[in-house]
């Protein structure tokens, strides 16, 4: 019955059956290098990106280096911006 609706459902087409095997074989240790790299990067496995490794390095970069937008250069301190800021490098 099951190879019946398979080949129903994908309209009898012999390599488009191959590549769904083929996916549903490999996606098992692609969700183990997936989970691993969540493990490393202390990142739910949920919120990472197309590109996992970039989005890993950003987070890695973003974690080491305080990070900051704004128009004059100056971080935001909540809001207190009457005060001279000094910037230690």
């Amino acid at each position: 019955m099951l190879g019946i609706v398979s080949t129903r459902f994908l309209g009898g087409n012999k390599w488009l059956q191959k590549l769904a095997c083929n996916r549903c074989a490999a996606s098992s240790q692609w969700l183990n290098d997936r989970i691993s790299l969540s493990r490393y990067a202390h990142v739910p496995l949920g919120n990472f990106e197309v590109d996992s490794l970039m989005h890993t390095a950003d987070i890695f970069f973003s974690r080491a280096y305080v990070l900051w937008i704004s128009d004059d250069g100056i971080p935001d301190l909540e809001g207190i911006n009457e005060e001279e800021t000094c910037l230690c490098r």
